[in-house]
């Protein structure tokens, strides 16, 4: 091709930034991606999953569209993406569920199950290819009617609502001033002369290429976050959005902390995350329990003294 690199590094990146702005030139990049005939190297920091996900979130808003409006073009683009998705006996869609972790094969059965763009009959096609290659997707988890533990999901991120909105803010700021910015910085560094030793051009490039990491990250976090709601938070025992005060039996004195999402966390205000060694080990524990908990440094001993709805819930500061 006598394209030159930098305009196909932007046109691509553009591309994958904004599906709905193009959908037959998105599905066209998810054939040639998916396919094989587009190379990876023209579209850093993109990867199947998110070509997929990305694929099926367009084909449901179109869904939703053409059902007010009735438009036959959208109507054909829905059938071009469902031919495509189950083209060869969903030969592209195996392959690449085979090879999906178990949390990604569970957020994408969620997507299909609710999808306004995909037929009964797609649907059912879809979901039982998830179901063959991950068997183990509705099995029944093992339960202890005595137990306390307080069960983490591993494919959901718990937030506040601050902590929501300030990962939302950071996506937008890459998707509509980052990326834009450096795909201009490419141009540049391009008319410097020869790409294979320009030093700005490689430097974009690898920005480029962290951004559009970053933008998968971001989009699939924002996908898998939940809001805690403080009025569904019970103070029995210590849950993801409780306040927590604690007697510190190793080094005396009483400690506080509030137990939210790692989104949230602010040492100097006592927010821990859930998924810290602290956070984990006072879930489950009720007033008057006694739980030893391993840290780097060593062991602490913590008696439960009270628990209450975490303020940072209903607070209008960010956390």
């Amino acid at each position: 091709s006598k394209l030159r690199p930098d305009l196909l590094l932007t046109f691509f990146s553009e591309l994958a930034a904004s599906p709905p702005g193009s959908r037959e030139l998105y599905l066209w990049y998810a054939r040639g991606y998916l396919g094989g005939t587009i190379p990876r190297e023209l579209s850093p920091g993109e990867s199947d999953d998110n070509v997929i996900e990305k694929l099926l979130k367009l084909v449901n808003t179109i869904g939703l569209e053409q059902k007010r409006s009735g438009d036959a073009e959208l109507k054909e683009f829905m059938r071009q993406v469902r031919t495509f998705l189950t083209a060869r006996r969903l030969k592209m869609f195996n392959a690449y569920i085979r090879g999906a972790s178990l949390d990604r094969a569970r957020f994408l059965h969620a997507i299909i199950l609710r999808n306004r763009g995909l037929t009964d009959q797609t649907k059912t096609a879809l979901l039982e290819a998830i179901d063959v290659a991950h068997p183990e997707l509705h099995a029944a988890p093992e339960t202890d009617e005595e137990s306390d533990e307080v069960e983490i999901r591993e494919d959901i991120i718990y937030t506040t609502l601050q902590g929501y909105h300030k990962r939302e803010a950071e996506l937008r700021h890459i998707l509509e001033t980052a990326i834009p910015e450096v795909a201009e910085e490419l141009g540049r560094a391009a008319g410097f002369g020869d790409i294979s030793e320009n030093a700005e051009y490689s430097a974009a490039l690898e920005k480029q290429g962290f951004l559009m990491g970053r933008l998968q990250e971001l989009r699939h976090d924002v996908e898998r976050a939940r809001v805690i709601d403080a009025a569904e938070v019970t103070t029995d025992k210590v849950v993801i959005g409780t306040r927590v005060q604690l007697q510190n039996e190793s080094a005396g004195g009483a400690e506080s902390f509030s137990i939210l999402g790692p989104w949230d966390v602010d040492l100097e205000r006592g927010v821990i995350s859930y998924h810290s060694p602290v956070g984990r080990g006072l879930l489950g524990r009720k007033i008057g329990d006694t739980v030893e908990i391993e840290l780097p440094d060593g062991s602490v001993s913590y008696r439960v003294t009270g628990i209450e709805s975490a303020g940072e819930l209903t607070s209008s500061e960010p956390v």
